[in-house]
């Protein structure tokens, strides 16, 4: 029942491209216990986020918000990257939504992780790793995403948000319009239906 209780309706996520953010930068994200998973699978995993989260912590400062979500596990084996916000949605959603940035990792197998939505709704400026998976319409690298596959690319790409007005809000647009047009649970539904009739009318 508190877990049904806790869940947000989908346009707790949502806000303008108007809305003002603070010029922050926000990666929140957790690491995997080992309790079913392969330890090469999760090491890879687990160690990269962690490194990541100290990298913008060490460049950024003030400006970087987030960090591992605090549980036993990572306060074990990453305290340096522990995230000193709260995770539980509302309150984590509190200070996700007022940040001009969102950092975006894969999921496991490169699964697409709820963040990427989550930072699309609040027409958030995202930078993030190359998207693995195919999209019924592709994210854009340039116009919805700028993407990064090392740190010191995170780092740059990050900055350069920070410094550029015009990207800034032609991202922020963009990735409104794209939610609007993909993602809204609705839309999204509709999309789905329509998708399938033309799958089936093509065999």
């Amino acid at each position: 029942m508190r877990e049904f209780l806790g869940v947000l309706d989908y346009r707790d996520y949502e806000q303008s491209p108007a809305a003002p953010l603070e010029p922050m930068i926000m990666y929140q994200t957790r690491a995997w216990p080992p309790e079913g998973l392969e330890p090469e699978v999760r090491d890879q995993i687990n160690y990269s986020r962690a490194s990541l989260v100290q990298r913008l912590k060490r460049e950024f400062g003030g400006r970087f918000w987030g960090g591992l979500m605090r549980d036993a596990f990572s306060k074990k084996y990453f305290p340096d990257a522990v995230s000193p916000l709260p995770s539980d949605r509302r309150r984590y959603l509190f200070w996700s939504k007022r940040a001009l940035i969102g950092v975006y990792t894969t999921g496991l197998f490169d699964s697409i992780a709820f963040k990427l939505p989550e930072y699309l709704a609040a027409s958030k400026c995202v930078v993030s790793e190359p998207i693995r998976n195919q999209l019924p319409a592709p994210l854009l690298a340039g116009k919805n995403l700028l993407e990064f596959t090392s740190h010191d690319e995170c780092v740059r790409e990050c900055a350069r948000i920070l410094e550029d007005d015009q990207l800034r809000q032609n991202m922020r647009c963009a990735n409104r319009a794209y939610y609007e047009r993909e993602v809204a649970p609705p839309i999204h539904a509709a999309n789905l239906i329509e998708r399938s009739f033309e799958a089936a009318a093509s065999y």
